[in-house]
């Protein structure tokens, strides 16, 4: 672990979050995004922190939308795919569409913060991602994942 560059990503997050006028803190957004390791990986802390915070709540975001993809719509040929696809039912699948939906919105949101440069603009993505993940996000998808998780568990046995 490298303390300094941790240190120097809290005293950089905290001058951002009086900028960019967000809510939330660096724990809360580290517990869901993991932005310290992710920093740590990277080796610094950018100028642009804010742009790469944003890049790590996408990413994840992106990585869940390809999951979730995979169930609404099985990939074909893919084994893994169809059979999660097949676990849930046609109103399952649509609510499961919403929610990749609401991410897709978030994620899309960034991008055009980005082009538009607006920075309490970027401060309100970050605290929406948040709220999204809490609020609808992660309740849903922990219901998915029993699911899911349950299914396999009863294949291997």
């Amino acid at each position: 672990m490298n303390t300094e560059l941790l240190t120097e990503l809290d005293e950089e997050f905290t001058k951002l979050k009086q900028v960019l006028k967000f809510k939330t803190n660096l724990n809360e957004l580290d517990d869901i995004f993991f932005i310290k390791d992710f920093v740590q990986n990277e080796g610094f802390v950018s100028v642009k922190l804010s742009r790469q915070i944003c890049k790590r709540i996408t990413d994840t975001y992106n990585s869940w939308i390809g999951y979730i993809h995979g169930i609404v719509m099985p990939i074909p040929n893919s084994l893994l795919s169809m059979t999660e696809h097949q676990l849930f039912s046609e109103e399952e699948r649509k609510d499961l569409l919403k929610i990749m939906n609401g991410a897709v919105h978030l994620t899309s949101s960034n991008t055009l913060v980005a082009l538009n440069g607006n920075k309490l603009q970027e401060g309100k993505f970050i605290d929406n991602a948040v709220s999204f993940w809490n609020v609808d996000f992660k309740p849903k998808m922990i219901k998915v994942l029993e699911k899911v998780n349950s299914n396999w568990k009863e294949q291997s046995n």
